[in-house]
């Protein structure tokens, strides 16, 4: 029997039109919540991926982009009223450039000592996060206004949908930018520098330069995923996604996930 070959376009438009009306075939808001907490999942993933899967440098820090973007976000949509699914874009730019600075730091260390080190980094925004109560109201954390557009609050029925395609759009793009990187003579670099660092510096790599960019990179959309996540729930305190558990999530996905 001859078996019939799909070409790769065929499926792939078939997947993108079957996610695209994923969240009206669900049969509950529940149904749509997981939906949106899927997608999420697979951009701190694909995004650990990143530094984590390219370099072959663990970092359980990222919780601490996690939890920036969304503080950054909920601060900025209470006192100024910036939108979240606009801000989150921006907002994460800020929180790239504190990335950058750690990863010129912290990944001067290598092996466990790095580990170490943004496991630190996080408690420490941790432990900021508790203390400067006045912009983040310490351990009580952050509350939002209902999510909607224009002021006017989105209603029950229809509330979870934007936020699944905000999700989904991100998801696109954070899998399309990691692609494109191992595609590229930079990804080939990152790649070199998992399998010997060594070897690769020998060969004319700036290998500083090049894990210091996948750890920005990284870092950028796991913010974006952070401020969107704060604003889905309206809440956001420091327990949770300043928290281990946070980060070693995310290695565990990009891990058993492939």
């Amino acid at each position: 029997m001859k078996k019939i070959r799909i070409p790769a376009p065929v499926w792939t438009v078939g997947l993108f039109i079957a996610l695209l009306a994923a969240p009206f075939a669900a049969q509950s808001q529940y149904q749509q919540h997981i939906m949106v907490m899927t997608l999420m999942a697979a951009v701190l993933a694909s995004s650990w991926n990143i530094i984590g899967g390219y370099t072959g440098y663990t970092s359980l820090g990222h919780a601490a982009f996690f939890g920036l973007g969304g503080y950054l976000v909920a601060w900025t949509n209470n006192r100024y009223g910036w939108h979240p699914f606009i801000s989150s874009w921006f907002l994460a730019l800020v929180v790239m450039v504190i990335a950058l600075i750690m990863g010129w730091i912290s990944l001067r260390t290598q092996g466990s000592a790095f580990v170490v080190v943004t496991i630190a980094v996080v408690f420490i925004f941790r432990l900021l996060a508790l203390n400067l109560s006045d912009i983040t109201n310490g351990a009580k954390g952050l509350t939002q206004p209902r999510p909607g557009w224009a002021g006017i609050p989105w209603s029950p029925e229809v509330i979870k949908i934007p936020f699944y395609y905000i999700m989904l759009a991100l998801l696109s793009l954070t899998i399309f930018v990691s692609w494109r990187i191992r595609q590229s003579k930079f990804g080939m670099g990152l790649i070199a520098i998992r399998e010997d660092e060594g070897k690769a510096e020998s060969v004319g790599i700036d290998t500083m330069m090049y894990k210091v960019l996948a750890f920005g990179i990284s870092a950028y959309f796991v913010a974006v995923a952070g401020g969107i996540y704060s604003y889905f729930f309206t809440f956001i305190d420091p327990s949770f996604v300043f928290g281990i558990f946070t980060s070693v999530t995310m290695v565990l996905m990009a891990i058993l996930g492939g």
